[in-house]
């Protein structure tokens, strides 16, 4: 800084870094406006979150109105197997399941010979 760009004394500033001279010169925190900037904008994401949750989830209770859960919606392959037309699959979790391999292909060869 130049002395005419400030009224206070050179033996003033020193050790004082240029931010802290900026902030005794014009009388503001550039680190305040700074974290207002980011809450301002961490206030703006979560408003646009709350939305999207909001829309979610009227979203979700539309499909449940629209289409609720009743015993016929079964895939076809689970209505096969449950009238024993096809193997038997194997629970490998929660939401997991499989065919034994050779089981599945023999049930393909009997359907390919019944043609």
């Amino acid at each position: 800084f130049y002395p005419d760009e400030i009224s206070f004394s050179g033996g003033e500033f020193v050790g004082l870094t240029i931010e802290e001279c900026r902030l005794l010169k014009f009388g503001r925190d550039a680190r305040k406006e700074e974290r207002e900037a980011r809450i301002a904008d961490l206030e703006a994401r979560a408003s646009a979150l709350a939305a999207l949750q909001d829309a979610t989830s009227k979203a979700s209770d539309m499909l449940k109105a629209a289409c609720p859960p009743n015993d016929n919606a079964i895939t076809p392959t689970a209505r096969l197997e449950a009238a024993g037309q096809f193997p038997k699959r194997i629970k490998l979790g929660a939401c997991r399941v499989a065919w034994v391999a050779e089981e599945v292909e023999t049930w393909i060869e009997e359907r390919i010979g019944n043609r």
